[in-house]
């Protein structure tokens, strides 16, 4: 019978992460109610087995689909029980992760001191972990707040200082990214010339990685310049 009920445990497991896998690949085409059918239906086993793991990645889900869609109650509260899912298994990935998550809902809400100190919690994690990309990452959306407070030098160091990460990652896709953040900048200061160079550049590598929605913001934006 033991080893029966870890059987049935195992294959329970296995559906509620499909489940997940399903409801990830719905919210990416905005399929918002089959996402969210397929996320409650891997949260409720996830649960009933115990797998915080598991349950930390299903509300984070869950709290991404409502800020998408505006309900930044439900997506602090989504998250906020994700975060302490991941931290009563000592997941500290999954942690940060979290605080970048509440950082981006805070920064949507035009909240910027709460969000910069979100994603500082998020980057401290980050170097103690020793995780580059994710360094870049949060080190990249607290200079997007700044943008959003108009502190255009102090956004500047962070997006160059992530853009330094990437380039010595050879990530052509976080390098896209920078350069556009970066051409933006520098059209905001008025150098118009070298926001023409970095927009250009970050065109190149968006058109290098297939990234189609990349290719039109960076034309976008090039053509504003």
């Amino acid at each position: 019978m033991l080893v029966r009920e870890e059987e049935v445990g195992a294959g329970e497991k296995g559906a509620a992460d499909a489940r997940l896998g399903l409801g990830r690949v719905a919210y990416r085409m905005s399929s918002f109610e089959e996402a969210k059918l397929a996320y409650q239906t891997s949260l409720e086993i996830y649960r009933r087995l115990q797998e915080k793991q598991g349950e930390g990645s299903v509300l984070s889900g869950l709290g991404d689909m409502a800020r998408i869609v505006g309900d930044f109650e439900r997506a602090k509260q989504h998250y906020l029980d994700g975060l302490r899912a991941y931290q009563s298994i000592g997941n500290r990935d999954g942690t940060s992760m979290v605080y970048n998550n509440l950082g981006v809902l805070c920064e949507t809400q035009g909240l910027c001191e709460e969000a910069i100190a979100w994603h500082q919690k998020s980057l401290d994690i980050k170097r103690e972990i020793g995780s580059r990309q994710g360094i870049a990452i949060s080190l990249s959306n607290i200079g997007v707040v700044y943008y959003s407070l108009n502190e255009f030098e102090t956004s500047r160091r962070y997006a160059e200082e992530t853009a330094a990460i990437y380039h010595a990652l050879n990530d052509r896709q976080g390098m896209a990214d920078a350069m556009n953040n970066l051409g933006l900048l520098d059209f905001r200061v008025k150098d118009f010339a070298r926001a023409r160079e970095r927009l250009g550049q970050a065109l190149h590598l968006f058109e290098q990685v297939g990234d189609q929605w990349g290719v039109a913001l960076a034309q976008l934006n090039l053509g504003k310049v």
